[in-house]
């Protein structure tokens, strides 16, 4: 598992997920400390594309509700994980362990679908599959 993380999200977590991932042979990173702060999407998209095999966690909602970005996230050949809404409410080390928590999933999610799915992350742990964004 490739795992790239927003800007809206800890570069340190992006590091405690790449050492977790390391011993299979995945990783994690930060897309600013990868592409720049301030990155425009399409250009961290392209970066990531151009590479091939990343999944992206992100905040931003918006890959859902706006066209122009749902459709440069659906043709990227990423699978993107999109934190539902509470998690933006959870402290760093509630959101840490949260997201860590669902790292397997997120790893079965990956393997369940083919790349260019939008996936929702919920916010309370159910241990159930993740579920892609269905308008």
């Amino acid at each position: 598992m490739k795992l790239a993380l927003d800007e809206n999200l800890p570069p340190a977590l992006a590091h405690a997920i790449n050492a977790l991932l390391a011993p299979s042979g995945g990783q994690a990173i930060s897309i600013p400390e990868r592409c720049g702060r301030g990155v425009s999407d399409r250009e961290w998209i392209e970066a990531l594309q151009a590479e091939g095999g990343w999944a992206v966690l992100t905040f931003d909602r918006k890959l859902r509700t706006r066209p122009a970005r749902t459709t440069r996230a659906g043709q990227s050949g990423l699978v993107v994980f999109i934190l539902a809404h509470g998690w933006n409410q959870a402290g760093y080390w509630a959101m840490a362990a949260g997201v860590i928590r669902w790292l397997p999933h997120m790893m079965d999610a990956i393997a369940k679908h083919q790349p260019a799915v939008l996936l929702v992350v919920p916010y309370r742990w159910t241990p159930t599959p993740i579920s892609p964004f269905k308008r």
